[in-house]
């Protein structure tokens, strides 16, 4: 559970999108990230920075970050590699021009978080009119971004979570491993690897909130073969 003074205890599921590889023992190789250059922009509607690897026993790697308000209930962060082999990267889905009249909100306001300078990285959503009330988050939990692996795992407070990919079976997602590759399997999908996902390649799931008339999306940018482990806490 994440517990704030200012509210009560909110329960929580894990949300581990593992991406282009896998390992029974996850945070094999996690390594501690802090942003080590931030500037915000455009009056707090959009944040650019670098984050740095801080480990002593690991090589430093060096990221690009940035974030902005796509629209006022939007919030888009992108994180990619500075150095070492040119990756592909998914074309961006909104034109710069839309994004400048977009948003009229700061980043705050739509309820995006960030880690401070020379603290452990961590993002997080809230609800618009309560920074306390998390919908996900990546504080304390492991961050791992190396060649042909990427790891990053949520802690996500909803009553029920959805999408995942074009498979057979329940609606609602229960506690498991959901692979995100094209199988073409017309099984019945267990939750078990390495998965039974269809035709269609949808890395994007919906929280429906503990507040029941409330849902909140995550969407992500990228083409990669992945599996997401659901369990909650």
């Amino acid at each position: 559970v994440i517990h704030d003074p200012q509210t009560k205890k909110i329960s929580m599921r894990t949300t581990e999108s593992i991406v282009w590889g896998s390992s029974d023992h996850h945070n094999f190789c996690s390594f501690q990230v802090q942003i080590t250059n931030m500037k915000m922009l455009r009056e707090g509607r959009e944040i650019e920075g670098e984050l740095e690897t801080t480990n002593p026993d690991f090589t430093t790697l060096k990221f690009s970050l940035s974030a902005l308000a796509l629209t006022n209930h939007i919030a888009y962060l992108k994180i990619r590699k500075n150095e070492g082999v040119a990756e592909w990267e998914v074309p961006e889905v909104v034109d710069r021009s839309v994004r400048e009249v977009k948003a009229t909100k700061t980043l705050d306001a739509v309820g995006f978080g960030i880690s401070h300078p020379h603290e452990d990285f961590y993002f997080e959503m809230s609800e618009e009119y309560d920074p306390h009330d998390f919908l996900l988050s990546t504080r304390n939990q492991p961050f791992v971004y190396v060649r042909n692996f990427i790891q990053v795992r949520f802690l996500v407070a909803g009553r029920h979570i959805f999408g995942l990919g074009e498979r057979v079976g329940k609606l609602e997602l229960g506690d498991g491993v959901y692979s995100l590759w094209n199988y073409d399997e017309m099984h019945d999908e267990t939750g078990t690897p390495p998965g039974n996902n269809m035709y269609s390649f949808h890395p994007f799931y919906l929280i429906h909130t503990h507040n029941p008339s409330d849902f909140a999306g995550a969407f992500f940018l990228t083409s990669n073969p992945m599996d997401v482990c659901l369990r909650k806490n």
